[in-house]
């Protein structure tokens, strides 16, 4: 047995199955007499006929459909229950805007009930008769509960540690109700102000998504809250003087929220978010233990004070911060650093070590130059309109995990240096995206990055793309004037895709070494061949040719073993599809369109059983082998209509071609194909 972080109680599933039968070994046939009940039948049962007994002590209802007298009137003989779980995944399972007074229906719920959970509770408040003394966990999301007790009536619950009453018709709470409550949610009610003071035992409170909340009333102190959500509501200030173990405080898009007041230590604050607020001044003090700070969107703030030392600090959010420099101080374990529209940022300051920073976002900055060495796990880089970016330093080595590097928009742009002192084992899984069109990494004129390896005595060397060793994607397509690829592509064995573009006369020869290649493009016009190694592409699902010239595919072309999707569209020279195809068990798609010298298919193309889409639009295809006749489900899409000698009519749009025998064995009268009749 386990439990989660999310403090989730998980068993395996054989433990949960020999509770199952220990529950039903003694009574097999009587489930009245059953300890728990789980099944759906059993409880309905149960509760229609009256069959309850005090031998229940747990109930779990899912999805019942049965009326809420019924259910009520059910549990009265289930003197012993304890646990009452009620969900269903019906949104409308009383009707809709469905509400019920309290003398409308004969309420009932067991006094010796500890874990009660209705999920769309019908009812305004709980029944006058359950006294509630042994309740020790409610949860009535989703309910119609605006109190609850009706009629001015005051239970004190002392043994209540958990209530949950959110997205409920909640207005007012009164928490004198429950003296020893340790956790609190009332996420999206209507509480315009709620008073502290009577729950010196609270520790969660979540108040987000309550949106007349205006004020929370603190007594002297609350010593033993750690964790509070105000996140959407009206709040506009909060003293966290009052509160020395709060750990984490959310007031994300309060947008009235204008001061925070801090003492200067916050010994146990680990989580602090204020996205969107209007705090114009913030002085961190001294908080070892932040792990997380969040001040996106805070448009206004004037004076930002952080600590030089936050030692355990992983993820910094500042984006759109009026900031014109930033340092970051002593921060090792951060791991995600997000200055993005820092508009008057123009210096970063990293003067030591970040081993945990695998996340950079600088995009929008004014900042001219970056070292990278400091970063050696970085995995994602993104610079995406720094207008003022000339220079990147990366000793060789601190990006071989990267593979998100976006550069969109760097303009000035110059260089991307690798240092002299490391040995370069290459970038572990780079994805270069560039959203400019007329821009592709390979072509001589291209305004991305230059990649040097710099040497101590000689002049700096291009870094050929065959020292890139576990590229993941490498996109081409944007140009169009590349005439030549370099061979040490082909050094990429952990390559996932690959799509090249341009007028290149052949294909690269040793294409074969891509080991881990998943989707090829070759959209070529030039060439004629495919090398016949292309077929040791074990890997291969996606495999696209588009070519004015190509005239054949290899012989071998079977041993795609994994291949699933053929596209040769416009391949306008090409002649035959090789007998072999056939012998491609994974094969789903093939589109053959505009394939005008194609003319006929292969005659076992019935053994493709994955076939589930065939384009021969435009093709010169005009007769279907027989074979194709043993496939189910096929969709052919076929526009061009005609008339063969033997009577066969090709189809128009075919769509779930599993008539196709019954139309073979027919004649049409021409005209009546030619009318556009959908078969």
């Amino acid at each position: 047995m386990t439990v989660s972080d999310y403090g989730r109680l998980d068993m395996h599933d054989r433990i949960e199955e020999m509770g199952m039968n220990i529950v039903r070994r003694l009574h097999p046939d009587e489930p009245g007499k059953h300890s728990r009940l789980w099944i759906k039948e059993e409880i309905e049962d149960i509760l229609v006929n009256d069959l309850g007994t005090e031998a229940t002590r747990s109930i779990k209802i899912v999805d019942v459909s049965l009326d809420i007298a019924t259910t009520m009137k059910g549990f009265r003989k289930m003197k012993g229950l304890r646990f009452l779980d009620v969900y269903s995944t019906e949104d409308d399972v009383y009707g809709e805007d469905f509400t019920l007074e309290t003398d409308q229906i004969d309420q009932y719920l067991p006094n010796t009930l500890r874990y009660l959970r209705w999920h769309g509770y019908p009812f305004q408040c709980l029944p006058k008769t359950f006294q509630a003394n042994m309740l020790v966990y409610l949860q009535m999301d989703y309910s119609n509960i605006s109190q609850l007790w009706g009629g001015g009536e005051r239970k004190v619950l002392n043994k209540l540690r958990f209530l949950n009453l959110s997205s409920s018709d909640l207005i007012t709470f009164d928490l004198g109700m429950t003296p020893k409550l340790k956790s609190l949610n009332l996420e999206y009610c209507m509480v315009s102000n709620l008073d502290l003071g009577k729950t010196p035992s609270l520790e969660d409170l979540d108040l987000s998504c309550c949106s007349d909340l205006v004020e929370l009333h603190m007594p002297v102190e609350c010593s033993k809250l750690k964790h509070l959500s105000l996140s959407f509501s009206m709040v506009s200030s909060f003293n966290l003087v009052l509160t020395p173990n709060l750990e984490t405080l959310d007031l994300d898009h309060c947008e009235n929220f204008v001061e925070l007041h801090m003492p200067f230590e916050c010994p146990k604050l680990k989580s602090l978010r204020l996205r969107n607020s209007k705090v114009s001044n913030l002085n961190l003090g001294l908080t070892p233990n932040l792990e997380t700070l969040n001040l996106a969107d805070c448009k206004n703030v004037v004076e930002f004070h952080m600590p030089y030392e936050c030692p355990k600090l992983k993820f910094l959010n500042l984006s759109g911060l009026e900031l014109s420099n930033f340092n970051l101080g002593l921060t090792p374990n951060i791991s995600k650093l997000d200055l993005s529209g820092c508009n008057n940022l123009v210096e970063l300051h990293m003067l030591v070590g970040f081993p945990h920073l695998k996340h950079l976002n600088l995009s929008g900055s004014k900042v001219s130059n970056l070292n990278l060495g400091l970063t050696p796990q970085l995995e994602e880089l993104i610079l995406e309109k720094c207008f003022f970016l000339q220079e990147i330093l990366a000793p060789i080595g601190c990006l071989k995990n990267l593979f998100h590097l976006k550069l969109s928009g760097c303009n000035s742009f110059a260089e991307f240096l690798f240092d002299k002192w490391y040995h370069y084992r290459g970038i572990l899984k780079l994805k270069l995206i560039v959203e400019s069109t007329y821009i592709c990494p390979l072509h001589p004129n291209n305004n991305l990055p230059k990649f040097h390896v710099k040497c101590e005595y000689d002049e700096p060397l291009p870094l050929s793309s065959g020292n890139v060793e576990k590229l993941i994607s490498s996109g081409l397509c944007a140009c169009t004037f590349l005439e030549s690829f370099s061979a040490t592509i082909c050094g990429l064995q952990h390559l996932g895709e690959l799509t090249l573009t341009g007028s290149i006369p052949e294909a690269p020869k040793d294409l074969w070494q891509l080991e881990g290649l998943e989707k090829l493009t070759l959209c070529m016009k030039e060439i004629k061949h495919l090398p016949d190694n292309i077929c040791m592409l074990k890997h291969l699902k996606y495999l696209n040719l588009k070519s004015l010239l190509l005239e054949q595919l290899p012989k071998d072309l079977c041993r795609l073993e994994s291949l699933e999707v053929l596209d040769l569209t416009e391949c306008i020279s090409l002649q035959d599809i090789p007998n072999s195809i056939c012998s491609m068990k994974c094969l789903k798609s093939l589109n053959l369109s505009f394939c005008i010298r194609v003319k006929n298919l292969p005659g076992e193309l019935g053994r493709l059983e994955c076939l589930k889409k065939l384009n021969i639009e435009g093709s010169g295809i005009g007769r279907l082998p027989n074979s194709i006749f043993q496939l189910k489900d096929l969709c052919i899409i076929w526009s061009r209509l005609r008339l063969l000698s033997n009577g066969f009519t090709c189809l128009h749009e075919i769509s779930r071609y599993t008539a196709l025998s019954y139309v073979h064995q027919q004649r049409y009268d021409p005209i009546e194909v030619l009318s556009g009749n959908r078969c």
